[in-house]
């Protein structure tokens, strides 16, 4: 990804290659080749990389952020995220359903059916 799809930053000095399967559970299930899959992978600014890898936030297959219930409406409003908006966020190339797949079943933090 050549950009954090929330701020738009494309310094890579600025960005953090975040799992979307995170890595501790490739490697735990010897797969490697899923470990080091660009496809397994976003580029997010640190507030945003947080807010995936914690489970707070997670996206459908064709981009569409979903925001969980954990955090107050204020701590929304100051990121500056509407919960309810579900908006499409550029996360492509595509193919990266199994990953998303993965972390809306066992790293999000609500159960995905309740909000979709």
């Amino acid at each position: 990804m050549a950009q954090c799809p929330f701020s738009k930053i494309t310094d890579e000095r600025l960005l953090i290659a975040s799992h979307i399967k995170p890595y501790s559970v490739c490697i735990k299930e010897k797969r490697e080749d899923q470990a080091l899959d660009y496809l397994n992978g976003l580029a997010l600014s640190p507030t945003y990389d947080r807010l995936f890898d914690q489970g707070y936030i997670t996206f459908s297959d064709t981009g569409e952020l979903i925001c969980g219930t954990q955090l107050s409406s204020y701590t929304w409003d100051k990121l500056n995220i509407n919960p309810t908006a579900k908006n499409k966020m550029r996360i492509f190339p595509e193919n990266r359903e199994d990953y998303l797949d993965y972390h809306r079943k066992h790293v999000f933090q609500d159960d995905i059916k309740d909000l979709t």
